[in-house]
């Protein structure tokens, strides 16, 4: 088959595509039949060799999602069959086939395309965790997303509204009409543009009457951190998910214990395949049916074949796309 393959530097590294072994199912898994790839910040860093990736004695094969067809089946699975079309969170993704746990894939939404699969289970699985197990969300909070402009973020801000928070603010770095427009369809109640110097504690607290966020979803992490817990309401949460601004920043303490909030991190790097078997059951059960019904679809910026991986991947480092860059294999 053939597969994209990341030669990583502190430069950036290079992307090749080129011919790797047919995977196999083994117990428990399933191996699926590739037709889009999505394109994912961490993607990025394992071509800086700073973002740890599976697989030894060679370089990783790039990708952390996909949608296809199931095309085999290894002992002991029976929730899916060849010929099933499904979206799955997998490593190594930017191939003609990967192997997964049959515990990860979803069931394709019948009106969706495998770009949209693809572009849709990453975020879906990573924001529905952070609101809900992880962030504790209750019906009618406050939720502040930062980052929302991304691809991860509108899928919480989506995800947000769809789950009942009474005010959802989208948090970005700039302001773009086009972006505005995009959050407020998703269910952003008001969005900030935050700037260089970070400052949206006092329009947060605007929107929602004084209160502030009971929930923040971080995506930016260090630099922003003073601010957050600025914005942050008596026994907020703060769930930190990425640090696209970088991994280090200034709390006050005192200020954090006067409002009995919590800093919580969570990645999904080291969870084992039974947590993110939980991970998936738990998003099956919260929005399976609006998925059914062809709800939460996610953004698409733009599609790509595989060979032209590299431009795609230079579409993503210039910062101007507005939702998922995916990639197209097969037909």
């Amino acid at each position: 088959m053939k597969a994209v393959f990341v030669h990583a530097s502190p430069e950036g590294g290079r992307l090749e595509l080129r011919e790797a072994p047919d995977p196999h199912a083994g117990p428990g898994q399933v191996v699926i039949a590739v037709r889009a790839a999505s394109l994912n910040r961490a993607d990025m860093l394992m071509r800086r060799g700073i973002y740890a990736a599976g697989g030894a004695g060679g370089p990783p094969i790039a990708g952390l999602d996909c949608a296809g067809e199931v095309i085999a089946v290894g002992d002991g699975v029976s929730a899916f069959a060849p010929g099933d079309l499904v979206m799955s969170m997998a490593g190594g993704s930017y191939a003609e086939r990967v192997a997964v746990d049959a515990r990860r894939p979803l069931p394709l939404p019948a009106s969706w395309t495998f770009a949209e699969g693809a572009a849709a289970i990453v975020g879906l699985m990573t924001e529905h965790d952070a609101l809900t197990t992880t962030g504790g969300l209750r019906p009618g909070e406050a939720v502040v997303v930062h980052g929302a402009a991304s691809g991860v973020g509108l899928a919480a801000v989506a995800l947000a509204a769809h789950l009942g928070a009474g005010v959802v603010v989208a948090v970005v770095r700039r302001d773009r009409t086009e972006a505005r427009a995009l959050l407020e369809r998703l269910g952003a109640s008001h969005v900030i543009a935050a700037g260089t110097e970070a400052t949206f504690a006092d329009a947060v607290a605007a929107a929602t009457g004084d209160h502030g966020a009971d929930l923040v979803i971080d995506h930016v992490g260090g630099p922003w951190l003073a601010e957050t817990l600025r914005c942050a309401a008596p026994y907020a949460r703060i769930v930190n998910i990425g640090r696209l601004g970088g991994g280090w920043g200034e709390l006050d303490l005192d200020a954090l214990a006067l409002k009995r909030a919590r800093v919580i991190g969570s990645t999904f790097r080291i969870r084992d395949e039974a947590e993110i078997a939980n991970v998936v059951a738990d998003l099956r059960a919260g929005v399976g049916d609006a998925l059914a019904r062809g709800e939460l679809r996610p953004v698409i910026d733009a599609t790509f074949p595989i060979e032209h991986a590299e431009a795609a991947h230079a579409r993503m480092a210039s910062d101007e796309h507005l939702g998922k860059i995916v990639l197209e294999l097969g037909s």
